[in-house]
Parts: C-alpha cells; sequence; structure tokens
C-alpha cells in the first residue's frame, strides 16, 4: 500500500541576492556607522546592539543604497505580479558580540523582510517558529524525518543568510536571531512593506 503527501497552505519565504553587492557593501556599512554614531538607538525586539529609528531611510543622504535596495524590491516584486507595496519602515540592526533580538512579529504590515549587510560566520542564525506548531503539536512530534525533510514539517526552521541577500517573509511569522558569538559586529536593515 502506498501512501500518498501533500503539503497545503505553505508558508513562502523568499530569498534573493541583490546584484553587484560588494560594490557597495563597504561605503554602505561606512554610512551606517556614522548614521549609528550621530543617532539615538531604540529598543524593541534588540537586547544589546543598536537599533536605528524606522525613517532612517528618509535621509537624503542614504538615497544612493535606498535606490540599490529598491532593485531587491522590484526583483521580489516579480514573484507577486498583482502586489502593490510600498515601504512602510525600515531600520537598521547592528548586533555587537553577544546581542541578539528576542522572539517577535511584525504586526500591521503586509509583508517582512531583513537586507543582511555584514553577517560573519557564528554571528547569529535567523530562526522562524511554525505558525501552527501548537494546533499541529502531537503530528510534529511524531512524524517520521522523512516526510517532515519532504515538507520542511518542523517546528522552528534556521536560516543563515549571507552577505548581500533579501530575505522576506510574512510578518505574522515569529521569528528570532540567535546571540551573535562571533567577534565582529553583524549589520542587517529590516523592513515591513504595506
Amino acid at each position: 500500500m502506498q501512501i500518498n503527501h501533500q503539503s497545503i497552505f505553505p508558508t513562502i519565504v523568499s530569498d534573493l541576492k541583490l546584484p553587484a553587492f560588494s560594490s557597495i557593501k563597504d561605503s554602505l556599512i561606512q554610512w551606517i556607522y556614522n548614521y549609528q554614531e550621530n543617532t539615538e538607538g531604540v529598543n524593541k525586539s534588540n537586547r544589546g546592539g543598536w537599533q536605528s529609528p524606522d525613517d532612517f531611510w528618509r535621509e537624503e543622504s542614504f538615497k544612493e543604497f535606498y535606490d540599490y535596495i529598491s532593485v531587491g524590491f522590484s526583483m521580489w516584486n516579480t514573484a507577486y505580479p498583482e502586489y502593490s507595496y510600498s515601504i512602510s519602515n525600515m531600520w537598521i540592526n547592528v548586533n555587537k558580540p553577544g546581542d541578539y533580538n528576542t522572539l517577535h512579529v511584525h504586526p500591521l504590515s503586509k509583508m517582512s523582510g531583513c537586507f543582511y549587510i555584514k553577517v560573519p560566520e557564528n554571528s547569529g542564525s535567523i530562526i522562524f517558529e511554525c505558525p501552527s506548531y501548537y494546533v499541529n503539536f502531537n503530528l510534529h512530534k511524531s512524524v517520521n524525518s522523512e516526510l517532515a525533510d519532504q515538507f520542511n514539517f518542523y517546528s522552528s526552521w534556521c536560516m543563515d543568510p549571507c552577505e548581500g541577500t533579501m530575505l522576506f517573509f510574512p510578518p505574522h511569522l515569529q521569528h528570532e536571531v540567535e546571540t551573535n558569538q562571533s567577534n565582529e559586529d553583524r549589520i542587517t536593515i529590516a523592513f515591513n512593506l504595506d
């Protein structure tokens, strides 16, 4: 007897690599450090580290980098041609060694994401929690590993995006960033789309 399995109602997480990131990386990092030096941070999901105000991207001096990041939004949007988006907010995260981000969601937006700028080895993975784990607890605990692997049927999902990558995910998807165990800063720009 053969058992057939289908995956229905999946949660889609997308990632894409921006072109020619190395040509802009150093100047973007320098802009971020200059901005951090002159701007008081905020505390949201970050534990330690520095998080910028969420309107920094409107700075005239950031326009070159905003235009570059917008290429990623346009690339992502080709998969959702009927989706008309605008940026709701965007903020910088600088996680020093020992810093992390607690489990959280991004309410009141239609799509969320992150742009990875500086990601040293062991600087912290992003971990997504299964939104249906509670209601599917018994299935999660009893499914065989082959089926779990085939359908990504896990209680959580860990990703290690590389520098120059943009990640897009539904805003209701709970996520956290592990502790930065490297000796360098980990730098990202997170965003919400409406």
